[in-house]
């Protein structure tokens, strides 16, 4: 029997899966990089397969005690060496400062990034080209996000927007450490 599949295992996958993304991002391999939704679902089984391939386990795809062990031990060490990430909130202080289509700024990478792996919870938009540029895509994306959060969704990212978009981004990523 797997590990996840005992009775609280909604957590438990929750756990997995949040280990899994955090190692992505520390070890920079994005097939270990899941939606962390406690549902054992295929691409939580192709990364605890790669997972497993990659450091001379069993590749099942099931997580067994020895899968756990070596996962929570490669995730401790890392998170030693990474520590807790703080949030971000680089939007200027102006309260009427706005980001519109058409513009082009180093604010626009992050909204970019932000969005991109907020889209793994919205399957309303697509993945977002890392170029800066606020262009059409962008617009739609921030728009589906205004809707999805009850806001106006106008594509403009003013203070309101921002403060949204910067709260599921710092939630997603304090889940998933």
């Amino acid at each position: 029997m797997a590990y996840t599949d005992i009775s609280d295992g909604l957590e438990i996958t929750k756990r997995l899966q949040a280990m899994l993304r955090a190692l992505s991002r520390w070890t920079n391999d994005s097939e270990l990089n899941v939606a962390i939704s406690g549902q054992y679902d295929e691409g939580t089984r192709k990364a605890v397969t790669h997972f497993q391939r990659k450091y001379f386990l069993p590749p099942t795809g099931d997580v067994n005690f020895d899968t756990w062990d070596a996962l929570t031990q490669l995730y401790r060490t890392h998170e030693n060496i990474y520590g807790h990430t703080d949030g971000i909130y680089p939007f200027p202080t102006s309260p009427d400062f706005v980001v519109i289509p058409g513009e082009r700024s180093n604010l626009v990478y992050v909204i970019q990034i932000m969005l991109n792996e907020l889209r793994r919870n919205y399957d309303t938009y697509g993945y977002l080209p890392l170029n800066g540029r606020y262009d059409l895509a962008m617009s739609h994306s921030i728009e589906e996000f205004q809707s999805a959060h009850s806001i106006d969704p106008n594509g403009i990212v003013d203070r309101i927007t921002w403060n949204r978009l910067a709260e599921e981004y710092n939630a997603l990523v304090r889940t998933s450490e």
